[in-house]
């Protein structure tokens, strides 16, 4: 299991002689330790919290001076260093979208080649740019939907070690999202009870009436029925409509 740091208590016993001692060393092979760590206790505990697959290799020695034979014990794994910090497949989008969806990656091998790996992603979202404190797990994907503004989207990478590591924080931004629909068109004039052979009417609308950023009229489609019911709008203006070539 990786973890932060591992503590391996180590024991010594002898029948003869008495135990004098013992050597020991946190090494990545089973080999003989070239320049040991001398212990003069029975029993000890040490620790590793270096990144990496370890062993631990030891020996004994008596008062008499005989050596025991190098053991190795492990692998402990080790994994103290943090993940890289998430990159942003869409680091900003300024156009106005329903939806985003924003893909992060990372490694956690920037320092050493074997780490425990990534093990997904913290994220939040604000309409700060200064960010937020993430606190969403996601494997990899953050998708944007039922929000307007400018959001910025604040992530963090963490590792597989059972006290997982973090990198820092990354904000990234603004996505310009707009799920809020726009007021209804106002005509002008409202009606026209004078009979002509041409009318033409002005529509008007705001897209700001729930939030003051928002994507903005985009235009307006109508449609010309003699039914009080009205019709079902397919056709295109900016915001005038011409009437004419009709009875009434």
């Amino acid at each position: 299991t990786w973890k932060k740091t591992q503590t391996v208590y180590v024991d010594y016993d002898d029948d003869h002689s008495g135990l004098a001692g013992n050597e020991y060393c946190w090494s990545t092979s089973t080999s003989a330790c070239s320049t040991p760590t001398t212990n003069t206790s029975a029993s000890f505990n040490t620790s590793q919290s270096t990144t990496g697959k370890w062993y631990l290799v030891s020996r004994a020695y008596d008062k008499a001076g005989n050596y025991s034979s190098w053991k190795a014990s492990g692998q402990y794994y080790v994994d103290y260093t943090s993940p890289s910090t998430p990159t942003f497949s869409s680091t900003s989008d300024t156009t106005w979208r329903q939806s985003k969806t924003i893909t992060l990656s990372a490694n956690d091998t920037q320092t050493y080649s074997t780490q425990s790996g990534v093990g997904g992603y913290y994220y939040c979202t604000t309409t700060s740019s200064s960010g937020c404190t993430p606190g969403t797990y996601t494997s990899g994907t953050i998708t944007l939907s039922g929000i307007t503004g400018k959001y910025y989207v604040s992530a963090y990478t963490y590792d597989k070690s059972s006290s997982a590591n973090n990198s820092t924080k990354v904000t990234k931004g603004p996505y310009y999202m707009d799920n809020t629909a726009p007021s209804a068109p106002s005509f002008s004039p409202n009606g026209d009870t004078t009979w002509r052979q041409s009318k033409t009417v002005t529509l008007s609308s705001s897209d700001t009436v729930t939030y003051s950023t928002q994507s903005g009229v985009g235009g307006y489609y109508y449609c010309i029925t003699t039914s009080s019911s009205g019709c079902t709008p397919g056709t295109y203006t900016s915001g005038s409509v011409t009437i004419s070539g009709s009875t009434k």
